[in-house]
């Protein structure tokens, strides 16, 4: 059986960024990739980029939003309800694009909620479990 994608959000890059979130995200990553799973990891930042890393792919969604006022990537609480919907596009599109048919959500502390999302609208015909 095809083992399930992997989806880790820590809204802060584990490349770039310092800080819990990032550096667990980087480790579960890490520790998921070398079990054979395919990981994906999503997080807000100042530019839309893919980038693949050892411990997984890293998708990383960028809004308008950003441009106009960077303080909110370092305040990225306060946007969360609007970087929720943004990550779960983003989950969405590589989740469809994938074929995959299970998939297996990880999100750190309130970034758990495009996670939420995803379960409860999932592409057609996947299983998403969190």
């Amino acid at each position: 059986m095809e083992k399930p994608s992997v989806f880790i959000i820590s809204g802060k890059s584990p490349v770039g960024d310092s800080g819990g979130y990032p550096a667990y995200s980087y480790n579960l990553g890490r520790m998921v990739t070398s079990l054979k799973y395919p990981v994906s990891l999503f997080a807000v930042a100042d530019t839309a980029s893919v980038d693949k890393t050892p411990y997984g792919t890293v998708y990383f969604s960028n809004t308008r939003l950003i441009s106009l006022f960077p303080m909110l990537r370092h305040l990225a609480l306060a946007g969360l309800p609007y970087y929720a919907f943004i990550l779960y596009q983003s989950m969405k599109r590589v989740l469809r694009d994938s074929g995959s048919l299970h998939c297996i959500v990880w999100g750190m502390g309130p970034w758990g909620l495009p996670g939420v999302l995803l379960k409860l609208f999932p592409p057609r015909g996947v299983k998403v479990r969190l």
